[in-house]
Order: structure tokens, then C-alpha cells, then sequence
């Protein structure tokens, strides 16, 4: 028999019919500046959720329709995002965009489509152009650094807007939905449900568990390289949210998604296979000189 985990076994005993993949209805005046528990006493105190708000072990998400992203439609997008940054209260440059769009999207152009963007992606016209360079300065530098220094549900830049798979983006989204979740957790100090989702993304990351989209249960390793990479950067704001946590936590503060070989050498490969796949894109230039 299945052993059922602490959420499931509550909500059981609730008689709640089932349980929800996403359900975020957590309070939204908390802005975190300080770690676990430490609330600004000009505040009113933030209502601890109750088990059925936290992320469930069992996860059963449906993807939304999303455009395609094309070569006529890329620069287009690209503005989107940067639109959306700046509402999040984004101040700083944008130069990378488009690089980031190019490789977490490799996997998913037409032949052509990805040479045309790869060129769009290039906005410096290097002939050596490599867009992992630019797309990691972005997501780190500008995206990543924006989250850590807010770390407010308000403020938080959803790295899922990058992917335009609709299954890959649902998978990014949830994990910027745990972030989110984790952020407003820490702020009122529920130590227990952190570790839970702790727990989770580890067992999800390393294989032991699956998420469900569209009716499909998926391991970590059926996603695409590319998307590995971006949520690579959605776990560098999940350590920091253990890093700061006010906690003794052993599954809090040992949580590190880098912290093993297997893992690392899964993030190489994710980067040397988005590599090879772009490579593909690139067209061969020739240049005449007059002599």
C-alpha cells in the first residue's frame, strides 16, 4: 500500500475530494527582506496557511495554450518581456533577452525559424556568437539578483514567461509558483511546510518523484535540455531562500540541488546538448575581400 505523506493523510481526514496541484491562496502583504520568521512589527501578522494552500507531493497540472515563438513573432515577444520586467519593478538592462529566448527554446524551431532567430539573437553581430554567455548573464545578473534582492510575490520576475513549450512552461511555472509559496512561508516562519516542498524539489530533481501534466507523469529527466537550464536558475532562488532562513532545519539548510556529481554532470550535459542543438542554427558566413 502506498504510504500517503503528511498533506495527503490531513487532507484525508478533512474529506477534501481532492488534491490540488497549484493552490496558492497564501496572504500577499508579506514582503521579505529579513529570513524565517522575522516579521517588520508595522505589519499585521501573516496568517499561516492551511494544508491544503501548500504545494501536494502528488502534482496534476494542466498546460495552457501559449503562442509559438517564430522568427516573425520574436522580436515582439522579446519587447513583451521586457514590458513585464519593468511592471515588476525591473530597473536595469536588457540586453540578453532575446539570447535567453533563443536557447531556452532551442529545442522547439523549425530549421529555419532557428536560423532566422539565432541571428536576431546575435544583436552584437559577433561572428563567434554563443548565446549561453549572454543568456546566463541575464537569467543570473538581472532576472535571479532582481528575485533575491525583493523576494516579494509583488516584485518576482517569472522566469516560465521565457519558455514557450506549453508543457515546459508549466513545469517552469510551477516552479516559480513554489518559490513564491517558499517566500510567503518563510515570512510567517512555517517551517514544516517549507520542508515539505523542500523535499519535494530535491525528490523531483533527482528522479523520485514525477509531476503530472496533462495527464502524463513526468520525471525530470523527459524534459529538454534547455529547460533544465532554466530551472537551474529557479533553484538558484530556492537556495536562497534556505540560505536565509532563520532555521535549524537540517532539509532546509542542506538543501543545495548542485550539491551532488550526478546532478552537476546532468547540468553539463543539459549545456553541452543545447550547444549542439544550436549549433544547427548557425549559418556559415562567407566574406569577400578586395585585394
Amino acid at each position: 500500500m502506498k504510504k500517503l505523506s503528511l498533506y495527503e493523510r490531513l487532507l484525508k481526514n478533512k474529506n477534501r475530494l481532492k488534491v490540488q496541484a497549484v493552490s496558492l491562496v497564501l496572504a500577499t502583504t508579506a514582503v521579505i527582506t529579513t529570513g524565517c520568521g522575522k516579521t517588520n512589527t508595522n505589519t499585521p501578522d501573516v496568517p499561516k496557511p492551511g494544508v491544503e494552500d501548500v504545494i501536494a507531493p502528488n502534482v496534476d497540472l494542466t498546460s495552457e495554450e501559449i503562442e509559438t515563438l517564430t522568427a516573425e513573432n520574436f522580436d515582439e515577444e522579446a519587447t513583451k518581456i521586457a514590458e513585464n520586467m519593468k511592471n515588476k519593478g525591473y530597473e536595469g538592462e536588457f540586453g540578453g533577452i532575446k539570447s535567453v529566448l533563443l536557447y531556452v527554446n532551442a529545442f522547439d524551431f523549425s530549421n529555419e525559424d532557428g536560423e532566422r532567430i539565432f541571428e536576431l539573437a546575435n544583436e552584437t553581430n559577433y561572428l563567434s556568437y554563443e548565446p549561453f554567455t549572454p543568456s546566463k548573464n541575464f537569467l543570473y545578473s538581472s532576472v535571479v539578483n532582481h528575485n533575491t534582492s525583493y523576494e516579494s510575490k509583488e516584485k518576482y520576475i517569472e522566469l516560465s514567461q521565457f519558455s514557450y513549450n506549453a508543457k515546459e512552461r508549466t513545469l517552469v511555472k510551477y516552479f516559480d509558483d513554489l518559490n513564491i509559496t517558499l517566500t510567503e512561508l518563510s515570512a510567517s516562519g512555517n517551517i514544516k511546510q517549507m520542508e515539505e516542498i523542500f523535499k519535494f524539489i530535491t525528490d523531483f530533481i533527482e528522479n523520485r518523484a514525477t509531476i503530472k501534466i496533462d495527464g502524463e507523469n513526468l520525471y525530470f529527466d523527459d524534459f529538454s535540455p534547455a529547460v533544465k537550464i532554466l530551472i537551474e536558475y529557479e533553484l538558484s532562488y530556492t537556495s536562497t531562500i534556505a540560505l536565509r532562513c532563520n532555521t535549524n532545519s537540517k532539509i532546509i539548510k542542506g538543501f543545495d540541488a548542485d550539491d551532488t556529481d550526478e546532478y552537476l554532470d546532468k547540468y553539463n550535459v543539459s549545456i553541452d546538448e543545447t550547444r549542439d542543438k544550436l549549433q544547427t542554427y548557425r549559418q556559415q558566413k562567407t566574406f569577400y575581400y578586395d585585394i
